[in-house]
């Protein structure tokens, strides 16, 4: 009776995977990759073989009981179709699946999935903001901007999620994409203001010599 399977033991789903251990929840984890499985016994992590999309395997691992089902595998298709049958077979369970980009997070989405994680997208805002920092942004500017951009596109996937596959999803990804970087630059001079103003006020550090 474990609290999560997660299917798909790859590099993003051993992260997941860890996460969830080191916090004490009951764990299965499934995989296709008989090369894969032996690399990862020799390390000491038990994976059980198997191909996940079966509803078969999956309720052998526990899915009628099981809180919430993890789908990391790496073929994009048979993703979406698991989403879809474990979501029919198991309507009380919680699914959450790793998408390759924004594509494939519609269809995860629209099959069943209650939420997905782009796979590249906090990587590739994170390697942003470092660069920020590189390029000479205070760690405080840096991170805050990575932290609007994060939000004006959550914002912009969700309202473009609707019309997903329609021919005029192209043409409303376009002026939602200039919508958002329109926002986003008048949100980082808003956060420059702001700065600026709480430098104003700031009270005098300690031991500064004040001006007579």
């Amino acid at each position: 009776e474990p609290d999560v399977i997660v299917a798909g033991f790859g590099r993003f789903g051993q992260v997941a995977t860890r996460l969830l251990l080191a916090n004490d929840f009951r764990v299965v984890t499934l995989d296709s990759s008989i090369e894969q499985i032996d690399l990862l016994r020799r390390f000491g992590r038990k994976v059980h073989y198997g191909d996940a999309s079966r509803i078969d395997l999956l309720r052998t691992a526990g899915a009628e009981k099981a809180r919430l089902l993890v789908v990391a595998i790496d073929d994009q298709d048979k993703a979406v179709q698991m989403v879809e049958a474990a979501r029919e077979a198991f309507p009380n369970l919680h699914i959450l699946a790793r998408a390759w980009d924004r594509r494939h997070a519609y269809d995860l989405l629209k099959k069943g999935a209650h939420g997905v994680e782009r796979e590249t997208f906090e990587a590739g805002l994170r390697l942003g903001e470092r660069s920020l920092k590189v390029l000479g942004f205070p760690a405080r500017r840096a991170q805050k901007a990575a932290g609007l951009f994060r939000k004006h596109d959550l914002a912009s996937f969700e309202r473009l999620a609707p019309i997903w596959g329609e021919e005029r999803y192209i043409l409303a990804s376009r002026d939602a994409a200039e919508t958002m970087e329109r926002l986003l630059r008048a949100d980082l001079d808003q956060m420059d203001l702001d700065d600026e103003d709480e430098d104003a006020v700031a009270p005098p550090k300690p031991g500064a010599r004040q001006a007579s």
